[in-house]
C-alpha cells in the first residue's frame, strides 16, 4: 500500500453542479481530485461547499493506493 499526501491548490465547483473539483500538488500522476455528490445537490449547495473549504483552510487531502 502506498500512501500520498497531496497539497490542495484550489477547489472549486464544476459547471454541471454535482461535483467539486480539487487542483492538487504535486501530480503524481493524481492531478485533480472529484468529490461527485448526488443528482439533488445543487449548485447553490456546491458553491457553499466550496466556500466551507476554503473557509476551513482545506489543505492536504492523503490518497492510498494498492
Amino acid at each position: 500500500m502506498k500512501i500520498e499526501t497531496l497539497q490542495v491548490l484550489e477547489a472549486k465547483a464544476d459547471d454541471g453542479g454535482h461535483a467539486v473539483n480539487i487542483r492538487v500538488s504535486p501530480d503524481i500522476p493524481v492531478k485533480i481530485v472529484t468529490l461527485v455528490f448526488g443528482k439533488s445537490t445543487s449548485g447553490k449547495q456546491m458553491n457553499e461547499l466550496v466556500h466551507t473549504l476554503d473557509s476551513l483552510k482545506l489543505r492536504e487531502i492523503t490518497v492510498t493506493t494498492t
